[in-house]
């Protein structure tokens, strides 16, 4: 850590700085007061020089970046004061203490303390402006920063959510599921089986995933419900015995919103790449919403084949899933664990409908 520190880029711009001011400061003092080059001049010169950098740093890390109210008057005077009682018993205890017992002052010069005095308020004023300078300069700087970097991350998620959207609104259902369900619609009519409510069941479907609401970042979460119902239904019917699905609602759904298409993703790709034909490990769905609470959880057994019962191109995958929820809910709010085991696959969705919307 603090090899880290004097190898990094701070370190070395502060200790030039520092440098090039006490170079500054010691031929200012020399060619104005011509005092000549010696070792106690040199020696007067660092130590003062090490007081000016300690008070300096203490102002800006030890004061001002502890207390933030900086608005208020007393608060900055009373900063001053402190400062300048603090320079002045430093510059005190070396011009009468450390310099007379390393004999840096000759005998004949001895300090007078009233110079003294007014030197260290001079200098303790000095850089309690320069640390009230730095200090709100570093501020600027982080905060502009931070601008820069809030821009950045809000350029990616609108990248990524317009990337996402174009992906939703051209395969919001997997189109393989409407040929198969015409299909499965025509060998009915043909039977005269039920085929008046198929027909009413993928027309609502249709009607609602080609409507305008898609296009929007969330839609009512009870029609997402009512689509999936929709769909569960058809696929049953498809598939009668050989899709066995256990589905449970737990609470009621109001007026909240969710991103569109979320749900129905993770049954699609269950049913998808799932066995779900054992009656002891059925395709299990569960749905609850507690509050502002809402989880959902998909758990099926999944296929050793390339396929499971709908073939066909998967409509939206889970990876661009993930981004469009990031982009949608960029304060967070909402979690998605995704568990895929030898023989099972776990999709743990959980919104916090309070959180989204901070």
């Amino acid at each position: 850590m603090i090899k880290q520190l004097f190898l990094s880029r701070t370190f070395k711009f502060h200790l030039l700085v520092w440098t090039i001011y006490t170079v500054y400061y010691t031929f200012l003092v020399k060619i104005f007061l011509h005092i000549p080059f010696s070792v106690s001049f040199i020696a007067q010169t660092i130590l003062h020089r090490i007081g000016d950098i300690a008070f300096f740093y203490v102002v800006v890390f030890g004061v001002l970046n502890r207390y933030k109210s900086l608005g208020q008057i007393y608060f900055l005077f009373l900063i001053f004061i402190i400062s300048a009682i603090i320079y002045i018993t430093y510059s005190y205890f070396l011009e009468f203490y450390v310099f007379q017992f390393i004999k840096i002052l000759p005998s004949n010069n001895p300090p007078v303390f009233e110079q003294l005095i007014s030197r260290s308020v001079i200098q303790a004023s000095n850089f309690t402006i320069y640390a009230l300078g730095y200090y709100f300069a570093q501020r600027v700087i982080q905060q502009q920063i931070e601008i820069g970097k809030e821009k950045e991350r809000n350029a990616l998620l609108e990248k990524e959510k317009s990337h996402s959207e174009y992906i939703f609104l051209r395969s919001q259902v997997n189109p393989h599921f409407f040929f198969n369900t015409l299909n499965m619609i025509y060998e009915n009519v043909r039977k005269i089986n039920g085929a008046g409510d198929a027909v009413i069941l993928l027309a609502d479907m249709m009607r609602y995933s080609t409507s305008k609401t898609m296009r929007q970042d969330e839609v009512g979460l009870r029609e997402e419900l009512e689509f999936i119902d929709n769909f569960l239904n058809i696929q049953k019917r498809r598939f009668k015995n050989a899709l066995l699905i256990d589905y449970q609602k737990e609470g009621d759904v109001q007026s909240q919103r969710i991103v569109p298409m979320v749900l129905f993703t993770f049954i699609e790709n269950a049913i998808k790449h799932g066995m779900n034909d054992d009656p002891e490990f059925p395709l299990t769905i569960r749905m609850s919403i507690i509050q502002d609470r809402f989880t959902f959880m998909v758990h099926n057994r999944t296929n050793p084949k390339p396929h499971g019962f709908d073939k066909g191109e998967t409509g939206i995958s889970l990876e661009v899933l993930r981004k469009r929820l990031n982009a949608v809910y960029k304060n967070g709010g909402y979690s998605l664990t995704i568990d895929n085991l030898d023989e099972e696959f776990i999709v743990n969705f959980i919104v916090d409908f309070k959180e989204v919307k901070k």
